[in-house]
Parts: structure tokens; sequence; C-alpha cells
């Protein structure tokens, strides 16, 4: 549980890094931050099966080292720390559910490298969420899922509104907190299974 928490507050802790930091000055170190801001749309219709398997390709991510995965999801920038001591994982420039969206994955000091989590930016709070944005994304993840969706209500502590969706190999966390709407995706481990 523990490990589980940490992971989670590390993907939330190095997103925020990631969308408030200046680029660096090597370019292949870092994305600046006009690359960083995607305008998300709503699905035109409802989500259709053509539209979830995009879902089924950031699971894939998890577990794979980063070199396997570099070029996934149209290929992915690597993401360090402004002293690139730490290598955080890869940003990638998404379509999922006829949205352009970013993904960032996290992954472990090792060698390797491995995917441990990933996130999304479904809506970046430039702009208010549109209408029916969190409707089509609820859907599309109890789709994706074959699970009914969890309404964890709006934290006490950080005044988000979560949903999840618990699969037995992945925990799926939508989240909005104003603006901005995120989709984390976790393996079930330890006391989560």
């Amino acid at each position: 549980m523990k490990k589980f928490l940490f992971c989670c507050i590390l993907a939330s802790l190095m997103l925020t890094a990631c969308s408030s930091a200046p680029p660096a000055d090597d370019a292949a170190a870092s994305v600046s931050s006009e690359e960083q801001t995607a305008a998300p749309a709503v699905p035109d219709a409802a989500p259709s099966d053509a539209d979830t398997p995009g879902l089924g390709a950031l699971t894939a991510l998890i577990g794979r080292a980063d070199a396997d995965v570099a070029g996934s999801l149209g290929g992915g920038a690597e993401n360090w720390t402004s002293d690139r001591a730490f290598f955080i994982g890869r940003i990638y420039d998404a379509r999922l559910l006829d949205a352009d969206v970013k993904v960032y994955t996290v992954c472990a000091d090792s060698d390797a490298h491995e995917v441990q989590a990933v996130s999304v930016w479904v809506h970046d709070g430039q702009t208010p969420v549109p209408d029916g944005l969190l409707t089509a994304w609820q859907n599309a993840l109890t789709e994706h899922t074959g699970v009914q969706i969890t309404d964890s209500g709006i934290s006490a502590e950080s005044g988000s509104h979560g949903w999840y969706w618990h699969t037995g190999d992945f925990i799926f966390s939508l989240r909005q907190l104003g603006d901005i709407v995120t989709l984390d995706i976790n393996p079930a481990i330890g006391e989560l299974l």
C-alpha cells in the first residue's frame, strides 16, 4: 500500500514539475511549455470500439523497459529533472477518444527504466472543461475495463473529485480539480490486489 501511494504521489509531483518547469537549455532535455499544452476536445460521438484500443496501449506500457516503449504512441520525448540527474520517463503527444492529450510515463530508477505508471493530461486547465468530456471518458473507461465506476467524491485534502476503476491488474483513476482533468493508470500491487 505504501509503495502504491508513493508511486501516486511521485507521479503527481512529476506531472506538476513537468507542467511548471521552464525548458532546459538543451533542446533534447526537455519540452517547452508551449509544446506541453494540448487543446483537448470532447468526442463528437459516444466512444466506439475503435476508440478504446488506445486505452489498452496505455496499460501495455506499464512494466516494460523505456527503450522498448520509446517509439510507442508516435514516439515520446525523454523527460529528465532539470539537472538531468534523474530520468523521470517520457512525454508523448497522443490522440485518445478524439482528443489531443499529453501522456507521461514514470519510470523506475534502474538501468532499464521500467515504466511504473502512466498519467494522461485529459484537459490542461487553460479553458473550462467542455460539456460531456468527463462523461465521455468515464463511459470509455467503464467500457474498456469492464468494471463499474467507483465515485470517491470530493477529497477534503485536495478538493479534487475522483473516479476509479479497479480491474484486478490495474487501477484507473480519473480526477478533476477545477478545469484540470487527469487519468492515472497504476498496477494493482500489494494490498490493492
